[in-house]
């Protein structure tokens, strides 16, 4: 894969990132959620008792309806709005609620099974991916693609309010398609 490194200036900030030409970093099919990473390879039934597991010790009763949005959102890497959720489990025939989509999903980010990412006050993304990570969001297809964290350095920080402590620094890099700008 080619990479181009591009370095950028944002208020004190500094990071460097080599980007993928053409954002060619998407997921190969079949790669296994990090979060699930032991069950690579396995039926869906791993997946199911390790997110039903996940849910009981966090003192969550693991019903059909979180199982079913569970299993959709974290067999895979993957980046998910709940509408993409919804549709997708209707065309698998699940007849859950926007509700329960909805409530579910804040209840699996509250957890700390799935991370919650806004890229805009409009649009929310659901991640498989639960530790902090940096993003490519693109503008123009509303495609989040995962950047490598190994790939980005941050040389600096401002001063911290007083009385706080850095939790995570997440990067949301904005691009458009080349043909679009």
């Amino acid at each position: 894969m080619k990479l181009t490194t591009k370095m950028k200036q944002v208020d004190r900030i500094s990071f460097a990132a080599s980007v993928p030409v053409g954002l060619e970093s998407q997921v190969s099919n079949g790669q296994q959620c990090p979060y699930l990473s032991q069950h690579s390879g396995e039926p869906a039934l791993g997946l199911q008792q390790e997110l039903e597991t996940r849910l009981r010790d966090k003192g969550v009763r693991p019903t059909r309806q979180r199982l079913e949005i569970g299993e959709l959102l974290l067999a895979i890497p993957r980046h998910m709005s709940a509408e993409q959720i919804l549709r997708e489990l209707r065309e698998k025939g699940s007849r859950l609620s926007k509700a329960t989509v909805y409530n579910t999903l804040n209840l699996l980010s509250k957890e700390g099974i799935v991370r919650e990412i806004a890229v805009d006050p409009e649009r929310m993304f659901y991640d498989s991916t639960a530790h902090p990570h940096h993003h490519f969001y693109n503008v123009d297809t509303g495609e989040l693609i995962d950047i490598d964290d190994a790939t980005v350095r941050i040389t600096g920080l401002p001063d911290l309010p007083q009385g706080t402590v850095e939790s995570d620094v997440e990067i949301i890099i904005r691009v458009r398609n080349a043909a679009a700008s």
